[in-house]
């Protein structure tokens, strides 16, 4: 396939921007997204919304702190003209001067950004392309109706021509610079049938195919557009600004010594279709069919096998003005794609509906009964796990050799160690040997050397010391009514606690005797202080061996108590596994439910694609989409889509009957002739008519050649150029035919549309349409380019009608001092004409008599008018001089009276016409 030529577009206001935004799809969908930059003009933000996302974007606006000296310096800016912050309210002169203001950025600095850009698209492509197609397109895409598009549009224009010419000459190739303009059409005659929609758009659009006729024919009346951002803003050389745009300009002007573009297309839009936003087919609405049909016929230029500008050129001559056409014929292969991924869907998840949820629940199910199971009989539970030989002898196996049996069990351990040992064991086979693991150690304590003999010693020491110390008769620690083993212990321990103490004060209170001396051999050599020392030794030998065994006792029991923890979270977290399993059921009941609505909305979604697939006669004006046959849809799988149905022609025959495609290429042909259009409908009265050309563009993938072969018609005096065999490449698209078609005829003025134009501005009918401005000249964005009345509705602020002054006889200027009659005529050269238009005839330098016409001269007669802006407006002193010589008219000096005070004071002076 054909690479794209390396394509720059600038979509300009909404109309623009949105055909941008639909070439930018088109390309994607191709691939050729790294082939075209986009960049996207608006005095309104809001249209820079889901564009994309590499484009550069140009927001125009004009700073409010020189709006009100601008209005006035700015010569197509009137008091009426709404400026504001956003958009450009459909006032062509607005969308100019923001584009044209001295903010910053400044039009300089927005010329810059379009060179640069362009450039830096061009370098970032390898430059492979054969000499032939050594070729770079520049596209600029509008709206003629509204106010940025259609107002920007000659500044823009001429700046695109401007950059064409920097990258001929510093890169050595062709560059096409094509415009798009969408202008409001007019199929009926306008005294007959009102056009519809935004009456605005009509002006506007009549202003903007002047505007076009002028750049199409500067080469031969070369313009200028001047810059007032420059003669009023920074002006002069900009550094930051590159060498190439600074050499565009002369001056503070943009020239236009030729057209700027190669090609100028009009496309002719129904506004209030356009405007209603409207269906227009089942297929497309009226503003997506134009959109696609202007976006498909820029892609198409981008894959000529040459340069554009060569075939724009090929013809000496040849018209810039056109138009172009569009329509395809295409296999709804979206649709299909759809199709087929609902029926993967759908069958997956009847196949996850009647298969594996069941599945899964009893799977489920059959954990829930294990484990609860395990809670009751964990040895038998864990007998049956695949991943161990005997979990019973593993189990033992590990405690026995962390803990030990017997005596080593209860006295080499803490409850901690317990607890440590049973929860690794947990941790690394689950809580089910968990609970296994809690049940061997409870066989493990019962051993007789375990927790038994603990116990059992534990209560003889107790039974000991409670008989020994004669318990049972102190009845101040329970006597004979303590009866466990527990409540002794605590007896014992309270009285020991108490005896000691006193007998701690006994010796310390008895000073050593005799007795005391001599040593203890029998009782009688004892004294009471030894007996008391005695006693005491001997209860602190019981406490200390009591304390002993309790402590010995007290961690074992410690140890059980782990294990009852240890099993109750065991069955905690088996219990909370069976929680998560029931949890796994809900959610996938729940899943069946909604697997049984999805499968049902597949099944309606299907049922409603089928019945679309199937449809006949789903076509428009641009788009006809094939049909398939009846019965051939469930032959459709993603499986062959990807790897087998991957053109048209692979449908033709099984899926899609081959008298439908040859049927319908036969009618969509004719919706793409762009002759036929009524925008181009040219009568040349009166006109010597440009060279025209007539193209028709077959654009298909390869694998569908035979059928641009068999079924595309003859068109009488049109050239048909068939993709692969001409100057037009192979599409990348394999489910489409298009017929793409290009009419060259001109001039403008020649188009029957502009002359509908023309007899609605005869008729007074753009007048009532220009709204609060009441004359359609105010759309004349560049007045500067018409004539000097044109320009007076930008430059009038003020009329008034008054008096026509009689004709001045110098024979009536007297005055004492006058020596001859050069002076007199010099005095009148100089004052005497001003203070005569200014006193009149009561001037007293005036010779007033019966027969003179009375004039009150304009100090009374002109409303706000001062002598020194009269004076300011007095008429070149070579006109003055050749009147008085009798070889100018006293209506000359009238006339550049009026003239002066037009351009000076904004003033327009009328005078009343004699009954």
């Amino acid at each position: 396939m054909t690479n794209p030529l390396p394509t720059f577009v600038v979509g300009v206001g909404r109309g623009g921007i949105e055909i941008m935004r639909t070439l930018a799809d088109i390309v994607e969908r191709d691939d050729h997204s790294r082939y075209f930059d986009f960049v996207a003009i608006d005095t309104d933000t809001d249209s820079f919304s889901d564009i994309p996302d590499d484009a550069t974007t140009i927001e125009l606006n004009a700073p409010t702190a020189f709006e009100a000296e601008d209005r006035r310096q700015y010569a197509y800016l009137t008091e009426e003209m709404e400026i504001g912050v956003k958009g450009a309210e459909r006032q062509r002169p607005v969308g100019r001067y923001k584009l044209d203001s001295r903010g910053t950025p400044d039009f300089s600095d927005h010329f810059d950004l379009l060179w640069k850009s362009a450039r830096e698209h061009l370098q970032g492509l390898e430059n492979s392309y054969e000499p032939s197609r050594d070729s770079y397109n520049l596209i600029l895409v509008h709206s003629l109706g509204g106010g940025t598009g259609s107002g920007t549009f000659p500044l823009l224009g001429t700046m695109l021509g401007h950059i064409g010419d920097a990258i001929e000459q510093r890169y050595g190739m062709d560059v096409y610079v094509g415009g798009v303009g969408i202008v409001p059409q007019i199929t009926q005659d306008p005294e007959i049938v009102q056009p519809k929609g935004q009456s605005i758009y009509y002006p506007n659009a009549h202003a903007s195919l002047q505007d076009l006729s002028k750049m199409i024919e500067a080469s031969s009346d070369h313009l200028d557009i001047p810059l007032y951002s420059r003669s009023f803003g920074r002006g002069g050389q900009r550094p930051d600004i590159d060498e190439s745009v600074e050499a565009s300009f002369s001056g503070n002007s943009l020239p236009i010594e030729r057209t700027p573009f190669s090609n100028y297309w009009l496309v002719g839009v129904e506004e209030d279709l356009i405007m209603g936003g409207g269906g227009f087919s089942d297929i497309e609405n009226y503003g997506e069919m134009v959109d696609r049909r202007v976006a498909e016929s820029i892609h198409a230029l981008a894959l000529m096998e040459e340069s554009v500008e060569n075939w724009a050129t090929a013809v000496n001559g040849l018209a810039t003005l056109g138009a172009v056409g569009q329509s395809e014929i295409r296999l709804p292969y979206r649709e299909i794609r759809d199709y087929c991924e609902l029926k993967r869907d759908r069958d997956a998840k009847q196949t996850r509906l009647e298969a594996e949820i069941p599945e899964e629940i009893q799977t489920l199910e059959a954990e829930i009964n294990q484990l609860e199971s395990a809670k009751t009989d964990p040895k038998r539970v864990a007998s049956g796990r695949s991943d161990v030989d005997d979990a019973e002898d593993l189990v033992r196996g590990k405690l026995e050799q962390k803990l030990g049996v017997g005596s080593a069990l209860v006295d080499g351990n803490t409850a901690e160690d317990i607890r440590s040992t049973v929860s690794t064991i947990g941790e690394t086979y689950g809580p089910t040997m968990m609970l296994l693991a809690v049940d061997k150690l409870d066989e493990m304590f019962d051993h007789p050397a375990a927790v038994p003999a603990v116990e059992s010693h534990w209560e003889e020491v107790v039974d000991q010391h409670w008989e020994g110390w004669n318990m049972n008769s102190k009845s101040e620690f329970g006597g004979s009514d303590v009866r466990t083993y527990r409540g002794k212990e605590g007896a014992l321990e309270r009285y020991f606690d108490q005896t000691i103490s006193e007998y701690e004060k006994e010796v310390e209170a008895r000073d050593p005797g005799m007795l005391d001396k001599i040593p203890a051999f029998i009782s009688l050599t004892e004294s009471t202080r030894e007996e008391y020392q005695r006693w005491l030794d001997n209860l602190r030998n019981s406490q200390q061996q009591l304390l002993e065994v309790d402590n010995r006792y007290q961690r074992v029991q410690a140890m059980v108590e782990a294990a009852d923890d240890l099993h109750r979270e065991a069955k905690e977290a088996l219990d909370e596994r069976i929680a998560d399993r029931q949890e796994s059921i809900t959610a996938l009941e729940e899943e069946t439910r909604q697997l049984e609505r999805e499968i049902k909305r597949h099944g309606r979604e299907i049922d409603e694609l089928s019945s679309q697939l199937t449809k006949r006669d789903r076509a428009g004006q641009r788009l006809s989409i094939l049909p398939l046959q009846e019965g051939t849809l469930e032959e459709l799988t993603l499986d062959r889509l990807r790897n087998e149905l991957t053109s048209l022609d692979k449908f033709v025959g099984e899926f899609v009957d081959e008298d439908d495609l040859r049927i319908g290429m036969d009618k969509i042909q004719s919706n793409a002739l762009a002759w036929e259009y009524p925008t181009v409908e040219m009568n040349y009265d009166g006109l010597d008519p440009n060279p025209s050309r007539q193209d028709l563009w077959i654009m298909y993938h390869e694998n569908n050649e035979k059928y641009a072969d068999e079924y595309v018609s003859k068109v009488s005096g049109a050239t048909v150029r068939k993709a692969g065999q001409s100057i037009i490449g192979y599409s990348d698209d394999p489910y489409s035919i298009q017929f793409v078609s290009f009419d060259n005829s001109g001039p403008v003025e020649g188009l029957q549309l502009f002359q509908r134009y023309e007899q609605m501005r005869e008729s007074g009918m753009l007048d009532s349409m220009a709204g609060k401005f009441g004359d359609h000249r105010a759309s004349y964005a560049y007045p500067e380019w018409y004539s000097r009345e044109d320009q007076k509705i930008f430059q009038i602020s003020r009329r008034q009608t008054t008096d026509r002054p009689p004709e001045l006889d110098p024979d009536r200027v007297v005055k004492s001092d006058f020596e001859s009659e050069g002076e007199k005529r010099n005095y009148i050269k100089t004052n005497g004409l001003d203070l005569y238009i200014w006193h009149g005839t009561m001037w007293e330098h005036f010779d007033f008599q019966d027969d003179n016409e009375v004039f009150l001269g304009w100090e009374q007669a002109v409303d706000g008018l001062t002598f020194k802006q009269l004076q300011q407006a007095t008429p070149d002193e070579n006109l003055k001089a050749r009147w008085l010589a009798g070889q100018a008219e006293w209506d000359d000096i009238l006339d550049a009276y009026i003239r002066n005070l037009e351009d000076r004071e904004r003033l327009e002076l009328s005078f009343e016409t004699e009954e």
